[in-house]
């Protein structure tokens, strides 16, 4: 995954096997057009991190869900990644707007 590095985040699990969790928590292997919450898809992959994975994967998910949607979807999702970047600011822009849209298409 490009520009990630293999830092470890202040939990302790390396950035990079993070950020994919999320992005595969997300969008799985992609085969579907829309965002979901997949945690068979990161228990599949990540089959001996699984539990500790989709957990601090559902932690961070959960850090934008203060944010309430506005009338416009796609500033919704700005407000996400914004929220999500602040609190993690090592998650690739990837991660990011995958979480943003997310958010977004849940509240679509």
């Amino acid at each position: 995954m490009g520009g990630l590095c293999p830092v470890r985040n202040h939990v302790g699990v390396e950035v990079a096997i993070l950020s994919r969790a999320v992005v595969t928590y997300i969008w799985a292997d992609r085969s579907l057009p829309w965002p979901s919450r997949r945690p068979n898809a990161v228990r599949a992959e990540f089959p001996d991190q699984a539990d500790d994975l989709i957990r601090r994967v559902q932690d961070v998910i959960q850090s934008a869900q203060d944010v309430r949607p506005t009338d416009d979807l796609a500033e919704t999702g700005d407000l996400v990644v914004a929220v999500v970047r602040a609190k993690f600011p090592q998650l690739s822009e990837e991660v990011l707007q995958a979480i943003g849209n997310l958010y977004a298409y849940s509240w679509r």
